[in-house]
C-alpha cells in the first residue's frame, strides 16, 4: 500500500517510486532508531503491543524517545480495531510525535463531513490525558494490496495506515523539490496534513472519532506548491526559546475562512505519566482593531460534545480556525508555560 508499483494496477501504492525497507515487530524501537538516525524518513506501524488503553507507556515513550532523536521522521502507528466504545486507542500507540491514523470508508468523492463515515472497528480517543487521537483518518476498509504472495482485500487501521504512510512520504517528496533540496521535519508534515484535513463528524473542529479529518494529499501538496512559489510564509519552521514570543502579523481580508495550525516535536513523557506534554505552546490571535482574543480548538475529553476553544494544555497541536474572520489586522502570538 506504501509503494507498489502497479503490477496490478487495483494494488497501485501511493509512493510508487520510493524504496521500502521491510522489518518484523520484534526489536522495532532499535530497528527505528538506526532508521531514523540512518535518513529515513517515514514509516508505517500497522501492529500494537501490549494491552491497556489510552495510557502513555514505556513503548509509547520510546516512539517519542525515537522521534525526539530523529526530527526528520515521521512515524505513522494504527490506532487499533477496538472501536466498540471510547477510550480504545491501544497504549502501545498512543504517542505524541507522529500520526495516529484511524479508518473510515472510501471516499470517492467528497461533499461535505457527510462524506465520511467511520470504521465501526477503528479504535476512538480519548487518550487518558485527553490528547486528540486519532490524529487523523484515512481508508482503511476493503482495501485491495499485496498480500504474502497474492493480492488481498483487508479492512482494519493496520491499511489505513500504510495508506497515510505512504501519502506523507509523497508530500515529503514534495517539500524536498520545491524548497531548495530540504527535507521537512516530521512535525512539520504532520501540521501540515492536520492544517489540511477535510472536515469529518457532525460539528467543525476535531473529535475523538476522526481526529482532525480525512487526510487531503492534494490540498496538503497544495499549500506545500504555495509556499515555495507564492507566499514563503505560509508554512514557517521556527523554534522558540524558553521565555520567548513568537508575534507575527496578519493582514486577514475576511473573504475566506482564517486556519492557523501549529504542531511542535514534543519531548517523550516518563511512562506512567498522567499529563504527557512537556512543551506546553499557546497559540492566541488577537483583532488588533477590536482587542477580541481567539483560542484554539479544545476537547477536554468531551466525547459526545463539539470542540470549543480554549487553553488546549494537552496537545502539541494547536489549531484556531475562524469560519467568518472580520476583515483587518491581526496579531498572531506563539508563547508558553513554564519551562
Amino acid at each position: 500500500t506504501m509503494m507498489a508499483s502497479g503490477v496490478s494496477a487495483s494494488a497501485r501504492g501511493m509512493a510508487t517510486g520510493a524504496t521500502l525497507h521491510s522489518y518484523n515487530w520484534n526489536n522495532d524501537e532499535s530497528e527505528m532508531s538506526a532508521a531514523g538516525s540512518a535518513g529515513a524518513k517515514v514509516s508505517s506501524h500497522s501492529y500494537y503491543s501490549g494491552n491497556g488503553y489510552g495510557a502513555y507507556v514505556s513503548r509509547t515513550r520510546d516512539y517519542d524517545l525515537v522521534a525526539n532523536a530523529a526530527p526528520y521522521y515521521l512515524i505513522c502507528v494504527s490506532a487499533g480495531n477496538a472501536g466498540s466504545g471510547w477510550d480504545t486507542i491501544n497504549s502501545s500507540n498512543a504517542i505524541k510525535n507522529g500520526l495516529v491514523v484511524g479508518a473510515v470508508n472510501d471516499v470517492t468523492n467528497y461533499t461535505g463531513p457527510g462524506s465520511v463515515s467511520t470504521a465501526s472497528f477503528s479504535s476512538r480517543g480519548p487518550t487518558n490525558d485527553d490528547r486528540i487521537k486519532p490524529d487523523i483518518v484515512g481508508n482503511g476498509v476493503n482495501l485491495y494490496s499485496c498480500n504474502v504472495n497474492n493480492y488481498t482485500t483487508m479492512s482494519g487501521t493496520s491499511m489505513s495506515t500504510p495508506n497515510v504512510a505512504g501519502s506523507s512520504f509523497l508530500l515529503i517528496e514534495q517539500y524536498h523539490m520545491t524548497h531548495g533540496n530540504s527535507y521537512p521535519y516530521s512535525s512539520t508534515i504532520k501540521g501540515v496534513v492536520i492544517h489540511t484535513a477535510l472536515e469529518c463528524g457532525s460539528w467543525d473542529g476535531p473529535d475523538y472519532r476522526y481526529g482532525w479529518g480525512l487526510m487531503d494529499s492534494e490540498a496538503a501538496a497544495t499549500l506545500i506548491d504555495y509556499d515555495a512559489s507564492v507566499d514563503q510564509d505560509a508554512i514557517t519552521e521556527a523554534f522558540l526559546s524558553n521565555g520567548q514570543t513568537y508575534d507575527r502579523a496578519l493582514d486577514v481580508s475576511g473573504a475566506d475562512p482564517l486556519r492557523i495550525t501549529i504542531c511542535w516535536n514534543d519531548p517523550a513523557a516518563s511512562s506512567g505519566a498522567n499529563t504527557t506534554l512537556i512543551n506546553d505552546l499557546d497559540i492566541r490571535l488577537t483583532n488588533v482593531g477590536t482587542g477580541a482574543v481567539t483560542f484554539p480548538w479544545v476537547l477536554f475529553g468531551n466525547t459526545n460534545s463539539p470542540a470549543a476553544h480554549g487553553d488546549n494544555t494537552s496537545d502539541n497541536v494547536e489549531q484556531i480556525y475562524i469560519a467568518n474572520p472580520s476583515a483587518g489586522s491581526y496579531l498572531l502570538e506563539v508563547s508558553h508555560k513554564g519551562n
